[in-house]
């Protein structure tokens, strides 16, 4: 197969093309999952990359021939490199499905190179970059061929500014690769935190596999995991390599630190956790005792006073009182620190159903008496918090105290914040 590259080397500029792997590790197996190939380019020894060659080969006119060169280089690397060290390992080799509109090639190069070297073809992981092709019919075709020869297929690049989630749920892949940009900064970002949790709730419900890419620091990694995230690829774990220096030993060594450490770290959330909830329940009790003792109407009074209490350790975002259908008894009553980026959102008033919420009728449904919501973001306040919500009686009807607690001021942080 090189004799016949000779030509497209001489466009590219370039000796030849290397392939270097760059591993995937499995958390819950703690062992190496696969292995992704990636082309690099070489010019007297100086290695190009995969940017410039792809930005040549476009100048050229020759993305097919430059694809299939590196799709052959990346399974003859695997077939005669990887597999007969790593018998059970997948590889990870990219697609471009700029292709598909140049030329009608449906797999035929794949299925001729596989077929060659001997490879299983359910050995081998096609990623596509979905966002490159306008023309949704004919990369539904192009995928649907890889599926139809057992080929497994993952979605690169999900959650970058180009995705399109509709095509998400279309083209029903084996496996979605996170976009870098995404997991980078995960434990810090909140925002990052729920999307790449979206994300990885919506694989589940389709039964498809996770992959973060771009896993750089140990924090980032033990977040991923919490997610139920099992297959990482990054810096942290192992670089691209050449074969002959790929040393799966310092990844897997790392793998096994970051186990011992998920579960020391989350004991330690979930006492944390334990102790947050029982200050605020020690809160909404006090906060009961004072409602218990006086009349329905002046229990906005009340919640004014007793907001202005809670302004340090914990504090205290909006109180509400709910009758026995979830309608709103008293006002909503907020702390004055109203986040400016929330104009456009206003506290429910007195009379609102909030019914359908859950920290109201979870309290019937479960039959339980406190109810503590996952962090969100206020609608009356903009702020992040978390709804605690208990049931109390007074003159034998029932009522339902909604505690809104702020996570962004907060000196004693709640773990999830």
């Amino acid at each position: 197969m090189c004799k016949i590259y000779g030509e497209l080397f001489a466009k590219l500029k370039i000796d030849g093309i290397i392939i270097y792997f760059q591993p995937i590790f499995s958390f819950f197996n703690q062992t190496v999952f696969g292995v992704e190939a990636l082309a690099r380019g070489v010019k007297n020894e100086k290695i190009i990359s995969p940017l410039e060659l792809f930005k040549r080969a476009e100048e050229n006119n020759v993305i097919l021939e430059l694809d299939r060169c590196c799709r052959d280089k990346a399974l003859q690397a695997f077939a005669h490199q990887i597999l007969p060290k790593y018998p059970n390992m997948f590889l990870f080799v990219n697609l471009n499905p700029q292709i598909i509109t140049e030329r009608k090639d449906f797999g035929q190069a794949t299925d001729f190179f596989v077929q060659e070297l001997g490879l299983k073809s359910n050995q081998i992981v096609l990623e596509i970059c979905e966002d490159r092709t306008d023309n949704q019919k004919l990369l539904l075709q192009y995928v649907q061929h890889y599926q139809k020869n057992n080929y497994l297929i993952a979605l690169d690049d999900v959650g970058n500014a180009y995705s399109n989630f509709n095509r998400l749920l279309l083209l029903t892949p084996h496996i979605y690769k996170i976009d870098r940009e995404l997991v980078k900064d995960v434990s810090k970002s909140w925002i990052k935190n729920k999307m790449v949790s979206s994300l990885c709730y919506l694989s589940r419900e389709i039964g498809a596999l996770v992959v973060a890419e771009g896993v750089e620091t140990q924090e980032d990694a033990l977040e991923l995991l919490e997610f139920g995230i099992d297959l990482l690829q990054g810096y942290y774990f192992a670089r691209p390599l050449s074969f002959d220096k790929l040393d799966l030993s310092e990844g897997i060594q790392k793998l096994r630190a970051i186990s011992k450490k998920f579960k020391i770290c989350m004991q330690q959330k979930l006492l944390r956790r334990k102790k947050f909830i029982l200050k605020i329940k020690k809160i909404t009790k006090n906060i009961l005792l004072e409602l218990e003792k006086f009349s329905i109407q002046d229990w906005e009074q009340i919640l004014k006073d007793k907001i202005c209490l809670y302004q340090g350790k914990i504090v205290l975002d909006c109180l509400y009182v709910l009758d026995t259908n979830g309608i709103q008894l008293t006002e909503t009553i907020c702390n004055g620190k109203k986040n400016p980026k929330a104009a456009i959102l206003n506290p429910a008033h007195k009379g609102t159903n909030l019914s359908c919420r859950p920290y109201f009728y979870t309290l019937y449904i479960s039959e339980v008496n406190y109810y503590v919501s996952n962090p969100y973001i206020s609608m009356a306040t903009g702020r992040k918090c978390i709804t605690v919500s208990k049931l109390f009686f007074k003159n034998n009807c029932q009522y339902v105290l909604c505690v809104d607690v702020d996570l962004e001021n907060s000196a004693e942080l709640h773990p999830d914040a």
